[in-house]
């Protein structure tokens, strides 16, 4: 295993968890995170502006360590910020190639799920893709994503302007990734709980798709994947039992999206480390730069007492 050389790190959305001080002062709470890493990467074509979720609802995450809320932008030389999308609850975006809009899925308040799309300038008014579906991904002629029905979910992509809908993919999903040319999937799939799978936590196996092919790589149990943003870089990181593990990067062969692994996958995630021309970040969860060479992650501050209000 080779550990990542140093590279430019953004740490640039704390979570600020404004907690009951021991002498009654008001408690005010704002929670600032990063959406699932799967939509692609958080940072703007420049590399100068971040965008990233801000919660206005505590304790509504749609999981653990993502929370969902409004969209903010983050000016990485300025340290300005804005709302993109005010008084919206989401919990999943993803940026065009070009820059210029965003796929977002918003979290009803009846818990269904819609994904719309908007210039980020909000030079025009938002459009609603599809109804009961989330995990959107931007790729330049397509927005793929999971579309949510009784018998489960499955892929689909769709024009930005919502024109040649289609399900590109039969087997039911969890979560989905899509490679910058949307030639490949990486894909969550259900797998059956035996008494060890039940004892030991696990749930779900990771493959790549290449779906017009219809060829299968499995990867390993227990984890995510997805791509840079200039596809240069695969990479994997830990759910369930492996939360905690590093993110393993892999540099994929140059007449393809995925790399080299066993035929059958890996028995676990943490097999990774013994791989050659693998690299290691820290942090789980993370957004990716447009390269390889730059990645946000969320950092927890706690700040008391920031507001005293008399009580009569």
């Amino acid at each position: 295993m080779v550990m990542m050389p140093p590279i430019r790190v953004v740490a640039a959305v704390p979570t600020f968890a404004h907690v009951p001080a021991a002498d009654g002062d008001a408690v005010m709470e704002a929670t600032a995170a990063l959406a699932a890493p799967r939509n692609g990467s958080p940072f703007s074509l420049d590399g100068k502006k971040l965008y990233y979720l801000v919660r206005r609802t505590p304790g509504r995450e749609y999981a653990s360590d993502h929370a969902v809320g409004e969209l903010w932008e983050l000016d990485l030389q300025s340290g300005a910020t804005q709302a993109i999308l005010p008084r919206l609850t989401i919990f999943d975006f993803s940026l065009s190639p070009d820059g210029r809009d965003v796929v977002y899925a918003v979290l009803r308040d009846d818990d269904t799920r819609n994904i719309w799309v908007a210039p980020l300038d909000r030079s025009s008014p938002a459009r609603m893709l599809q109804t009961d579906a989330d995990h959107p991904g931007f790729t330049p002629s397509y927005i793929y994503y999971t579309k949510r029905a009784l018998d489960g979910a499955h892929v689909h992509r769709i024009h930005p302007d919502g024109s040649g809908d289609e399900q590109i993919w039969d087997e039911k999903i969890q979560s989905l990734a899509t490679s910058p040319d949307g030639r490949y999937l990486a894909l969550t799939v259900p797998i059956e709980k035996s008494a060890a799978g039940m004892k030991h936590g696990q749930q779900w196996r990771l493959e790549v798709v290449d779906w017009a092919r219809k060829r299968v790589y499995p990867v390993c149990d227990d984890a995510v994947a997805y791509w840079s943003g200039d596809g240069k870089s695969f990479l994997v990181s830990p759910i369930g039992i492996y939360k905690g593990a590093p993110t393993y990067v892999f540099s994929p062969p140059a007449d393809g999206g995925i790399p080299e692994l066993p035929s059958n996958g890996i028995s676990n995630i943490t097999e990774f480390a013994k791989l050659k021309h693998v690299r290691t970040i820290p942090q789980t969860s993370i957004g990716i730069g447009r390269t390889p060479d730059s990645y946000a992650f969320v950092k927890e501050t706690v700040q008391r007492n920031l507001y005293r209000i008399p009580l009569r």
